[in-house]
Formats: C-alpha cells, sequence, structure tokens
C-alpha cells in the first residue's frame, strides 16, 4: 500500500511539473539606432498576420524593446516609426516558440520642406475692457 501511494505522488509530482515548465509564446527584442545614436521613444509596432493580433513596444533611453508573449509562427510585419526618420517595414519574420527572436534596426533621417502656415482669426464679442466679474451696484434690502 505504502509502495503504490508512492507511485501516486510520484507520477502526480512530475505531471504537475511537466505542465508548469511547458513555454507557448515567443518574444521579440533588439535595438533601434540612427546615425550612430539611440532612438530614443521609438516606437514598435508587430502583426501576426494570420491573426491579426499587434503587439507594440517604445525603445527606452538606450534604445532598446523588448515585447513578450508573443504567438509562435509568422508571418510577422513589425513597423518601426519615429518623428524625423523615415519609417522602416520589416515582413515575414517567423518565431520560433520558446525563444526571443533579435531584430536590430538602423533608421535613416529625413527632411521635408514645410508648406505656407496661415493663421486666421475673428474677432470676439468679449474686449480687453470686460475682463472678470461683472461690476454693477445692487441695492440691499435689510
Amino acid at each position: 500500500m505504502l509502495k503504490k501511494l508512492c507511485s501516486i505522488i510520484a507520477l502526480l509530482t512530475l505531471v504537475v511539473s511537466a505542465a508548469m515548465a511547458q513555454v507557448t509564446t515567443s518574444g521579440m527584442s533588439g535595438k533601434v539606432t540612427g546615425n550612430n545614436e539611440e532612438v530614443i521613444g521609438a516606437h514598435i509596432q508587430a502583426v501576426h498576420a494570420p491573426s491579426g493580433t499587434k503587439y507594440a513596444a517604445v525603445t527606452n533611453v538606450n534604445g532598446r524593446y523588448s515585447i513578450q508573449g508573443m504567438r509562435p509562427g509568422g508571418p510577422y510585419e513589425v513597423t518601426i516609426t519615429y518623428v524625423g526618420y523615415d519609417t522602416k517595414t520589416v515582413n515575414n519574420i517567423t518565431l520560433q516558440l520558446g525563444e526571443t527572436y533579435n531584430l536590430n534596426i538602423n533608421m535613416s533621417e529625413i527632411t521635408r520642406e514645410l508648406t505656407d502656415v496661415v493663421v486666421t482669426g475673428t474677432a470676439s464679442k468679449f474686449s480687453n475692457e470686460k475682463m472678470g466679474e461683472l461690476q454693477t451696484s445692487h441695492a440691499t434690502r435689510l
């Protein structure tokens, strides 16, 4: 009887530890640079094409990002954006189960000439003399 109980406990321990050790996701990480400097605050978006699931991250002060808990497989489309830099898109990325895919990106600065800015306004019914509470005299009854 004792031998049978020990066998059952050992089997349950093995089943529980195997169930807790299963990895079902993947990840992505890397570094975003531009002009040989870290790009702080760049937005990274990864889209799993078959399901449409979106994952996002923002680079830290070292230009690094990390996305965990992603679906394994692919293909993924990864888009990196930052103001003043050309948008980068990387296609057909496939993630392996339990592994972190390393994707480093070097972005290119862009310069664009803005068109004329026109500011228009209309007169307000408020004037400079009427600021704050309206001052009138009121008779008070006692």
